[in-house]
């Protein structure tokens, strides 16, 4: 094989490589939770009290189901999403997609009201 048919070939294996390796990249999102004002917790569905959680894997986003737990004779105000409130949800459950690589960190939080 000539020297130029040997660079071809090295070259076309490191375009390969590197087409395969950004096809197979890790891409991990960060959901921070919190509760404002207390009279409750918040956790993922599948459990766990430490805030952030890292997800890896996901291209196109991931997603992360929470539980908001009221204690005794409170219910859920209103849960917010990287800062804005989410119209319309005030059950105890709330799933946070972050959408794509441009939205990496997400924070979702919890406030609770007195049940009337």
């Amino acid at each position: 094989m000539t020297k130029g048919r040997e660079i071809i070939l090295l070259s076309i294996v490191l375009l390969i490589s590197v087409a395969l390796l950004g096809a197979c990249l890790d891409y991990g999102y960060t959901f921070h939770y919190s509760v404002t004002g207390g009279n409750g917790t918040l956790a993922p569905s599948w459990g766990g009290d430490t805030s952030p959680v890292t997800l890896r894997g996901g291209r196109k986003g991931q997603q992360l189901e929470f539980v908001a737990t009221p204690d005794e004779g409170y219910r859920v105000k209103q849960w917010t999403f990287n800062g804005e409130v989410v119209e319309g949800n005030t059950s105890e459950v709330f799933v946070a997609r972050a959408k794509n690589r441009k939205q990496t960190n997400v924070t979702v939080t919890v406030e609770f009201e007195p049940v009337k």
